[in-house]
């Protein structure tokens, strides 16, 4: 067979195999952007309501945390993508789990124990020094 036979000859296996990746190809992009236009209603709304000073760690923050997880985890299992990487590459999603964790609070107990060490401890030093310049003072010829 010559050249051009062979290469104009092409199997249907082949033909099939090209459709179905373009077909594919097409329904992740539109899955993608789908999912893009939710999860910018999400961080859209985040950023509403971080505009109205709600308190980090509100219900609220929550709720669209989670709808980001479930949109992600889909997406990901659809696609047989990474769900860490998918939340890695999107800013978003870091901003919203910081807001939707609650702040946290600062042990007072440990800083009233420190307190209640540190200052006789502190009373005793300044009493010291005092009475060494007070020592100093009568040996040097003071009276």
């Amino acid at each position: 067979m010559s050249e051009t036979t062979q290469f104009t000859r092409t199997s249907v296996s082949q033909e099939t195999g090209f459709l179905r990746r373009k077909w594919r190809a097409i329904l992740f992009f539109f899955d993608k952007h789908a999912f893009e236009s939710n999860l910018e209603g999400i961080l859209r709304a985040t950023a509403g309501h971080e505009g109205n000073s709600l308190p980090a760690g509100d219900h609220q923050y929550e709720l669209l945390n989670t709808e980001a997880d479930l949109l992600s985890t889909e997406l990901s299992n659809r696609w047989g993508l990474d769900v860490e990487l998918l939340k890695a590459r999107i800013a978003g999603l870091a901003k919203l789990k910081r807001l939707s964790a609650p702040p946290q609070t600062m042990s007072y107990s440990r800083l009233a124990w420190l307190g209640m060490l540190a200052i006789p401890v502190l009373c005793l030093l300044a009493g010291a020094a005092a009475g060494l310049v007070n020592l100093g003072f009568h040996l040097v010829g003071g009276r």
